[in-house]
């Protein structure tokens, strides 16, 4: 049983699905819960009030859409407001990605390892169920992946894995993070390196649910983005 853990999931306009997932981490020990309705809007009211009666499980959230980064560092305030026993977050994405299994061991090493941000990383050469894995998604962190490897001189074989865990020690510097949308995961990267904060890897199982259809991330705009981060975070560069 993880009782000194939260599980934050940054939601817009969720499919069904969720709460399936939801029974998987209960299952695995996961006791909290953190969702987020990123502004999905009132036709998603109802399912967010379902996800709220699964136990363990706190719905959270406001009108307007902010994106994922907006998202997780509503979920990091409030953790910080609400949960002073908590010793790990670890954020997973609502979209099916991430089995509870990897959920776990990425909390794991996390205890042990608390000075450290854990990233749970994909292999992209193929997913679980030996299905090639989506072309935008194999090209996207390919990209990215060897853009931030020139840069900072870190090879990260998935710089857009939405599994990570991390002390609550680190809540605020994380919460100060700039970046509201999909570049703020990139942001963090960026800012672990300039700040010495430790990175570590572990690698986890490829799932994409229906070639990764139901994902709201833009091929072209928001890789954009992340490698615009990478470019600007590298005028602070420890090198």
């Amino acid at each position: 049983m993880y009782e000194h853990c939260c599980v934050l999931i940054p939601a817009y306009q969720p499919p069904e699905s969720v709460l399936a997932y939801l029974d998987t981490l209960t299952a695995e020990g996961f006791c909290d819960i953190l969702l987020v309705d990123d502004g999905s809007g009132p036709d998603y009211a109802g399912r967010f009030a379902q996800f709220g009666q699964h136990a363990g499980c706190e719905v959270i959230g406001y009108p307007v859409n902010r994106g994922k980064g907006g998202a997780m560092k509503y979920g990091f305030a409030h953790i910080r407001a609400t949960r002073p026993d908590c010793q790990v977050v670890v954020t997973v994405d609502c979209d099916g990605q991430h089995i509870a299994p990897d959920v776990a061991r990425v909390v794991q090493m996390a205890e042990e390892n608390p000075d450290a941000v854990i990233l749970g990383v994909r292999d992209f050469s193929k997913t679980v169920d030996g299905t090639p894995v989506p072309l935008r998604s194999r090209f996207g962190n390919g990209c990215s992946t060897l853009v931030f490897w020139l840069l900072y001189h870190f090879w990260l074989p998935d710089t857009q894995t939405g599994l990570r865990a991390f002390s609550t020690s680190l809540l605020k510097q994380m919460e100060a993070i700039p970046g509201q949308r999909y570049e703020y995961e990139a942001e963090v990267l960026t800012t672990c390196v300039r700040r010495k904060i430790p990175m570590k890897t572990l690698p986890i199982t490829t799932v994409y649910e229906n070639e990764n259809k139901g994902s709201h991330f833009n091929p072209l705009r928001d890789s954009a983005r992340i490698m615009g981060v990478m470019l600007r975070g590298v005028r602070g560069r420890p090198y």
